[in-house]
């Protein structure tokens, strides 16, 4: 089982992730959604595809842009569809 935590609190956790390119991605469904808001950001990734992002809100903090997904990646990395890794250094990924 794999934890993404920030500021000490579990913000994702599943046991179904994928590491790729040093990056670990977590299904969409393993979010806690509560800490986060869609952002307008978009960014393309060669590989991968359009890249949409997830404002990350915990108590009176915003970390802008501190996650990403692709909604419609490029044929040979469909594979990543519904998974979301993490952007900042300070999100700590922890395994049980």
């Amino acid at each position: 089982m794999k934890k993404a935590i920030f500021h000490g609190k579990v913000i994702a956790e599943s046991s179904n992730t994928i590491s790729l390119s040093g990056k670990t991605y977590f299904p969409h469904n393993s979010l806690k959604e509560q800490f986060f808001e869609e952002s307008d950001s978009r960014s393309h990734n060669p590989q991968f595809g359009i890249a949409n992002y997830y404002h990350l809100h915990m108590d009176n903090y915003l970390k802008q842009n501190a996650a990403y997904y692709h909604p419609a990646p490029l044929p040979h990395s469909k594979f990543i569809q519904n998974y979301v890794a993490f952007n900042d250094n300070d999100i700590e990924i922890k395994e049980d």
